[in-house]
């Protein structure tokens, strides 16, 4: 399970695992916000500011060091990039770019974005 607290004034991610039981531990350990993951069986896909705007980034779940700083900027846009939902290969994400809100698809698998 992968959720977001803000126990110590900015929002991280942290991952639980409920087969081993053991105390949730940090994905990201940033100073700025991270927050909306969407996972799968090896990625998650979240929200993060520090870019200075919203952006989805991407990153392997066994990497649970510090997930955020090898993490994937793949919308990579000076405008918001949010709300991502992860599936296998792609990921949809809320992006206003062109001055309304859209759904963009990125393909993790081939590396491109289309609408």
């Amino acid at each position: 399970v992968v959720f977001v607290s803000n126990r110590d004034g900015s929002q991280k991610l942290f991952h639980y695992d409920i087969s081993t039981g053991d105390a949730a531990q940090p994905l990201t350990e940033s100073c700025f916000d991270n927050y909306e993951p969407s996972v799968n069986n090896r990625k998650v896909a979240f929200t993060s500011e520090r870019t200075g705007t919203k952006d989805v980034f991407v990153c392997n779940l066994e990497e649970t060091v510090d997930c955020c700083a090898d993490a994937v900027n793949i919308s990579n846009h000076p405008t918001n990039d949010s709300a991502p939902s992860l599936s296998t290969c792609k990921v949809a994400y809320v992006s206003d770019r062109v001055g309304n809100e859209e759904i963009l698809v990125y393909d993790l698998c081939e590396g491109g974005c289309r609408k």
